[in-house]
Protein backbone atom coordinates (compact mmCIF):
# COMPACT_ATOMS: atom_id res chain seq x y z
CA UNK A 1 0.00 0.00 0.00
CA UNK A 2 2.42 2.37 1.23
CA UNK A 3 4.30 1.54 -2.32
CA UNK A 4 1.25 2.77 -3.86
CA UNK A 5 0.71 6.00 -2.47
CA UNK A 6 4.18 6.74 -3.48
CA UNK A 7 4.36 6.01 -7.12
CA UNK A 8 0.38 7.77 -6.93
CA UNK A 9 2.50 10.83 -5.58
CA UNK A 10 6.11 10.44 -8.04
CA UNK A 11 3.38 9.86 -10.95
CA UNK A 12 1.20 13.31 -9.60
CA UNK A 13 4.59 15.12 -10.03
CA UNK A 14 5.71 14.40 -12.88
CA UNK A 15 2.58 15.55 -15.03
CA UNK A 16 2.32 18.49 -12.68
CA UNK A 17 6.24 19.57 -13.77
CA UNK A 18 5.26 18.37 -17.16
CA UNK A 19 2.66 20.70 -17.31
CA UNK A 20 4.46 23.55 -15.74
CA UNK A 21 7.61 23.74 -17.50
CA UNK A 22 5.25 24.01 -20.71
CA UNK A 23 3.03 27.43 -19.46
CA UNK A 24 4.94 28.32 -16.42
CA UNK A 25 5.69 31.65 -18.57
CA UNK A 26 2.16 31.75 -18.89
CA UNK A 27 0.77 31.19 -15.58
CA UNK A 28 3.36 34.25 -14.29
CA UNK A 29 2.66 36.78 -17.13
CA UNK A 30 5.63 36.66 -18.17
CA UNK A 31 4.59 35.64 -21.97
CA UNK A 32 3.51 38.49 -23.92
CA UNK A 33 3.10 37.36 -27.49
CA UNK A 34 -0.54 36.93 -26.87
CA UNK A 35 -1.92 35.88 -30.39
CA UNK A 36 -4.91 38.01 -29.69
CA UNK A 37 -3.45 41.15 -28.40
CA UNK A 38 -2.52 43.42 -31.48
CA UNK A 39 0.96 44.31 -31.90
CA UNK A 40 0.86 46.89 -30.22
CA UNK A 41 -0.68 45.53 -27.14
CA UNK A 42 1.80 43.15 -26.56
CA UNK A 43 4.85 45.32 -26.90
CA UNK A 44 2.77 47.54 -23.96
CA UNK A 45 2.76 44.45 -21.95
CA UNK A 46 6.76 43.56 -23.17
CA UNK A 47 8.08 47.56 -21.98
CA UNK A 48 5.48 47.03 -19.00
CA UNK A 49 6.40 43.72 -17.60
CA UNK A 50 9.83 44.03 -18.19
CA UNK A 51 9.85 47.40 -16.16
CA UNK A 52 8.37 45.73 -13.64
CA UNK A 53 10.59 42.63 -13.22
CA UNK A 54 13.42 45.06 -13.36
CA UNK A 55 12.22 47.15 -10.54
CA UNK A 56 11.25 44.80 -8.15
CA UNK A 57 15.17 42.88 -8.59
CA UNK A 58 16.47 45.87 -7.34
CA UNK A 59 13.95 46.91 -4.92
CA UNK A 60 11.45 46.55 -1.84
CA UNK A 61 8.56 47.45 -3.74
CA UNK A 62 6.07 45.29 -5.29
CA UNK A 63 4.21 45.91 -8.73
CA UNK A 64 -0.11 45.83 -7.68
CA UNK A 65 -1.30 47.18 -11.40
CA UNK A 66 -0.59 48.31 -14.47
CA UNK A 67 -2.41 51.66 -16.17
CA UNK A 68 -1.82 52.36 -19.97
CA UNK A 69 -4.33 54.46 -22.14
CA UNK A 70 -4.38 53.26 -25.59
CA UNK A 71 -7.87 54.53 -27.34
CA UNK A 72 -7.81 53.36 -30.76
CA UNK A 73 -4.95 51.07 -30.36
CA UNK A 74 -2.52 54.68 -29.66
CA UNK A 75 -0.71 54.24 -26.38
CA UNK A 76 -1.52 58.00 -24.56
CA UNK A 77 0.01 57.25 -21.35
CA UNK A 78 1.86 54.24 -19.50
CA UNK A 79 2.24 53.18 -15.96
CA UNK A 80 2.26 51.13 -13.05
CA UNK A 81 1.23 51.16 -9.39
CA UNK A 82 3.24 49.66 -6.61
CA UNK A 83 3.30 48.49 -2.60
CA UNK A 84 6.14 49.06 -0.34
CA UNK A 85 6.42 47.70 3.03
CA UNK A 86 9.05 49.93 4.21
CA UNK A 87 6.62 52.95 5.20
CA UNK A 88 8.66 55.53 3.26
CA UNK A 89 8.94 59.42 4.51
CA UNK A 90 7.93 61.84 1.92
CA UNK A 91 11.56 62.69 0.41
CA UNK A 92 12.42 58.49 -0.03
CA UNK A 93 8.13 58.31 -1.70
CA UNK A 94 9.23 62.01 -3.83
CA UNK A 95 12.95 59.86 -4.76
CA UNK A 96 11.53 56.78 -5.46
CA UNK A 97 8.42 58.28 -7.90
CA UNK A 98 11.34 60.12 -9.66
CA UNK A 99 13.44 57.18 -10.54
CA UNK A 100 10.20 55.05 -11.70
CA UNK A 101 8.62 57.31 -13.98
CA UNK A 102 12.69 57.85 -15.58
CA UNK A 103 12.89 53.78 -15.53
CA UNK A 104 9.76 53.80 -17.45
CA UNK A 105 9.92 56.40 -19.82
CA UNK A 106 13.90 54.91 -20.86
CA UNK A 107 12.45 51.52 -21.34
CA UNK A 108 9.62 53.04 -23.44
CA UNK A 109 12.03 55.34 -25.53
CA UNK A 110 14.51 52.55 -25.81
CA UNK A 111 12.10 50.24 -27.30
CA UNK A 112 12.93 50.11 -31.22
CA UNK A 113 9.19 48.51 -32.16
CA UNK A 114 6.61 51.15 -30.40
CA UNK A 115 7.40 54.45 -31.76
CA UNK A 116 4.69 53.87 -34.64
CA UNK A 117 1.91 53.23 -31.94
CA UNK A 118 2.44 55.88 -29.14
CA UNK A 119 0.60 59.18 -29.75
CA UNK A 120 3.44 60.89 -29.12
CA UNK A 121 7.21 59.94 -30.32
CA UNK A 122 9.89 59.69 -28.08
CA UNK A 123 7.30 59.87 -25.13
CA UNK A 124 7.78 62.68 -22.43
CA UNK A 125 7.65 62.10 -19.36
CA UNK A 126 3.80 64.19 -19.49
CA UNK A 127 2.38 60.69 -20.83
CA UNK A 128 4.11 58.21 -17.73
CA UNK A 129 1.77 57.44 -14.91
CA UNK A 130 3.35 55.78 -11.36
CA UNK A 131 1.71 54.99 -8.20
CA UNK A 132 3.14 54.08 -5.16
CA UNK A 133 1.16 52.85 -2.28
CA UNK A 134 3.11 53.40 1.21
CA UNK A 135 2.18 50.93 3.61
CA UNK A 136 4.74 49.43 6.84
CA UNK A 137 6.09 46.13 7.12
CA UNK A 138 2.99 44.49 8.25
CA UNK A 139 0.81 45.68 5.69
CA UNK A 140 -0.97 48.89 7.96
CA UNK A 141 -1.18 52.18 6.03
CA UNK A 142 1.04 55.00 7.31
CA UNK A 143 -1.70 58.16 8.98
CA UNK A 144 -1.33 62.16 8.78
CA UNK A 145 1.47 63.29 8.72
CA UNK A 146 3.03 60.85 7.39
CA UNK A 147 2.93 59.98 3.18
CA UNK A 148 0.10 57.35 2.33
CA UNK A 149 0.12 57.29 -1.63
CA UNK A 150 2.33 59.12 -4.03
CA UNK A 151 0.74 59.28 -6.91
CA UNK A 152 2.24 60.62 -10.71
CA UNK A 153 0.11 61.69 -13.51
CA UNK A 154 0.54 64.36 -15.96
CA UNK A 155 3.58 65.94 -14.81
CA UNK A 156 2.58 66.30 -11.22
CA UNK A 157 3.44 64.00 -8.26
CA UNK A 158 0.19 64.40 -5.94
CA UNK A 159 1.20 63.24 -2.01
CA UNK A 160 -1.79 61.61 0.15
CA UNK A 161 -2.08 61.34 3.88
CA UNK A 162 -4.53 58.88 5.29
CA UNK A 163 -7.31 60.02 8.53
CA UNK A 164 -7.25 56.83 10.89
CA UNK A 165 -11.10 58.00 11.94
CA UNK A 166 -12.28 58.20 7.86
CA UNK A 167 -12.69 54.89 6.24
CA UNK A 168 -12.01 56.25 2.78
CA UNK A 169 -10.95 59.37 1.44
CA UNK A 170 -7.90 61.32 2.02
CA UNK A 171 -7.16 63.73 4.97
CA UNK A 172 -4.88 66.08 3.09
CA UNK A 173 -3.07 66.42 -0.55
CA UNK A 174 0.11 68.11 -1.61
CA UNK A 175 0.70 68.46 -4.95
CA UNK A 176 4.36 69.22 -6.79
CA UNK A 177 5.45 69.43 -10.20
CA UNK A 178 7.75 67.50 -11.56
CA UNK A 179 10.35 69.79 -12.28
CA UNK A 180 10.31 70.83 -8.47
CA UNK A 181 10.11 67.32 -7.47
CA UNK A 182 13.24 66.60 -9.54
CA UNK A 183 14.93 69.38 -8.41
CA UNK A 184 14.36 68.40 -4.78
CA UNK A 185 15.52 65.00 -5.49
CA UNK A 186 19.08 66.03 -7.59
CA UNK A 187 19.91 68.78 -5.10
CA UNK A 188 18.51 66.43 -1.99
CA UNK A 189 17.07 69.50 -0.68
CA UNK A 190 13.29 70.09 0.61
CA UNK A 191 10.83 72.12 -1.44
CA UNK A 192 9.91 75.84 -0.52
CA UNK A 193 6.23 75.00 1.36
CA UNK A 194 8.77 72.03 3.21
CA UNK A 195 11.21 74.70 4.64
CA UNK A 196 8.15 76.47 5.61
CA UNK A 197 6.52 74.03 7.66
Amino acid sequence: MKHLYLLSFFILIFALSAFLSADYPNLLGLENDDKYLSKAENLVNQILTETALEVESLDKIKVSGEMVSMPGGIVKTMGLSFNSYEKLSKEEIRKKTVQLAEKLLQNINSNKEIPPFLAKSPFTINEIEISIYNHDQQGNWPYDPEIGNAHFNRGKITYSTYDPDKKFGNKNEFVESYEEALLIVQNGSQSQKEKAD
